[in-house]
Parts: structure tokens; sequence; C-alpha cells
């Protein structure tokens, strides 16, 4: 194992081999299925054992990771590769492709622990699943993944869903409250024409930048609380008035100081729709 790890070392290579061999031969496998009942001392050993062959061992460790109950030794197993990151996303696939749907449910919470860009062309099919629980945790998984890839395919579904589908969207993007999701969530407004077609969309991805309550959505919500446009009408006024009561629900000095901004600087609508909330 030392040898394996030491660049440039003679053997280094076959070193290599051998451990991805071992990382998924008969033996890792049948130990795989007896995570549950080994003891913290046994796992501890056997977690160093894994963690120094590494990435190898993705698919010995996805036979635990796939139950249907989750259990001491499903939580040990996702945790190890979840451990590995970006190395183990393709070894993933295997995963995300199986028949059955907590199969497809943990590749999806898996590559959404690791949050890789490469993750996206693996989650993407799973959002076309019938199982809603997949789906909300690709969606979940894609959220946190900071790439211009993942956010267009949540605003394709977006696009796509209606109604109470949407709300299930957008609550499965936000229900952690994890900081992670903010830069897709602007992302999905950046990309959205909010005047025209997208414009639901964005009134409840504004909403739900509000539910995460990270400051660092202020920028994206000013900017739609300074969208123009003449005879905008009530979807003008929707697009500012949410906006403006996102960064309240936000709170914090950054949301305060571009509310303030905002009251000196703004359209006349805006000031006058800042002034009756003030009051």
């Amino acid at each position: 194992m030392a040898r394996a790890g030491t660049p440039n070392a003679i053997g280094r290579d076959a070193c290599r081999q051998a451990l991805d061999r071992l990382g998924d031969c008969l033996a890792m496998r049948e130990t795989m299925a007896l995570l549950d009942d080994i003891d913290e001392a046994g796992w501890k050993s056997l977690h160093a054992v894994l963690t120094k062959i590494g990435p190898a061992t993705v698919p010995a460790l996805i036979t635990a990771a796939a139950a249907e109950r989750e259990t001491i030794g499903t939580k040990r197993a996702m945790g190890t590769i979840a451990s590995f990151g970006k190395p183990a996303v393709t070894r993933l696939a295997p995963l995300v492709s199986d028949d059955r749907w907590y199969a497809q449910l943990a590749g999806a919470q898996l590559l959404g622990a690791i949050a890789s860009p490469e993750a996206v062309p693996l989650l993407q099919p799973l959002l076309r699943k019938s199982d809603p629980r997949v789906a909300q945790a690709a969606v979940a998984a894609l959220g946190k993944i900071d790439d211009p890839a993942a956010a267009r395919a949540v605003q394709t579904v977006l696009r796509a869903a209606q109604g109470q589908m949407r709300t299930a969207v957008i609550d499965a993007l936000v229900a952690d409250r994890d900081p992670r999701v903010v830069p897709m969530l602007s992302r999905v407004i950046g990309e959205s024409e909010p005047l025209g077609k997208d414009h639901e969309v964005v009134i409840q991805t504004i909403d739900a930048l509000a539910g995460v309550g990270s400051d660092a959505a202020v920028p994206t919500l000013v900017t739609m609380a300074k969208v123009k446009k003449f005879f905008g009408g009530r979807k003008l006024a929707a697009l500012k008035e949410h906006s403006v009561d996102a960064m309240i629900k936000i709170g914090g000095t950054k949301a305060a100081a571009a509310i303030d901004q905002l009251a000196q600087t703004g359209d006349r609508k805006l000031k006058k729709m800042l002034a009756q909330k003030r009051r």
C-alpha cells in the first residue's frame, strides 16, 4: 500500500493494480455483506484498509449501500464512498442504472454528497424516473452542484413541471436549507425570462432562495427587484414584491443594506413598495 501511494516508486503501477483488484475481489464483496455485524473496533480497522485502497473499493461498497432500509452497514458504505469524492463518481454508474428504486436513490444521494460536475450526466436520467423519491433525490443532488449543466437540467425540469409537481421539485432543492443550492437557483433565475414564459418558475425560485435563508442570494434578489419594463403590469409587481420579501425573510446586515440601497436608488414602484412595507 505504501509503495502504491508513492510517486515514481519502483513497482508503483503494479502495486496500484494489485490494490485495484483487491478492492473488488470476492473476499471484499463478502466482507461488505458483514458491515452490519462488524463492531466499531473492527469497522475502524476495515475502514482504514478501504481508505488506503481507495475508490477501487466502490464497486464492492455499493453492494452494501443499495439497501431498502437504512442500517449501520449502509451508513458505513455510503460514508466511505462519499469520502472518496470525485474519483468515485464514474464508479457509481452501476448503482444509478440499477432497476431497483432504492439503489437509484442511494446513487443520487451519493452523487449529491460528492457534488462534482462529473455527476450531472449520471443524475439527469434519474430526473425522469417514475418513483418520486428517486426524482426528488436527483433534483436535490443537482442543486448542490455549482455547474451550468446542473442548473440547465433543473431549469428544464422546472419548465416542464406544473403545479404540485413543480412545488415538489422546489421543495426537494431547499429541503436541507443547504447554502450550496444558492448558486444553482441563482443560475436558474439568471438564465430564465422573468417577465415571459418563465415567470412562475422565477417567482417560485425566488421564494426558494428565501427559504434557504442565505445572504449569498441577495445579489440575485437585488437584480430581480430592479427589473424594469414599460407596462410590466402584475408580473413586474410580483417580481419586485417577491424579491423584496425574500430579502426581508433572509434578514441580516447584507440584506438590510441592499434594501436600504434600493429604497434610495430604486424606481418609483420599488420605492413605493418599500415605503409601504416599512410602515
